[in-house]
């Protein structure tokens, strides 16, 4: 399933479509809806400008989040920037960067925008 909410969603419907999302049991009680096309936040400014965070910041952009729903919250994540894949032996490889949040089902904040790799 593949499902975008867009930015003019208010933030209570948004909710409301994300953990109406059917669960399959192959989806070991978890779904990726595709998308939640989250507005800017002026907090994105305070975490460090690591990758496209910088450029996002700067055009004040909207940003087209993965939003994967779990049973009781949600989870927001935007790779900013590609790990490095290292050599063929995978010596040098590194993590990619993400912003990252979580929200319940009531609409609270379990974590806020963070950078996490």
């Amino acid at each position: 399933m593949c499902i975008v909410i867009p930015r003019e969603c208010p933030f209570h419907k948004a909710l409301e479509l994300a953990f109406s999302t059917d669960h399959e049991p192959k989806d070991q009680n978890f779904a990726d809806i595709g998308g939640w096309i989250f507005p800017y936040q002026k907090e994105w400014e305070q975490l460090p400008q690591i990758g496209s965070l910088e450029k996002i910041c700067a055009e004040q952009r909207d940003v087209n989040f993965r939003c994967s729903v779990y049973e009781d919250e949600i989870v927001l994540r935007y790779c900013i920037k590609q790990g490095d894949c290292g050599d063929s032996d995978g010596y040098g490889m590194e993590d990619d960067t993400w912003l990252l949040a979580r929200i319940n089902k009531k609409g609270e904040w379990v974590r806020p925008f963070q950078i996490e790799k």
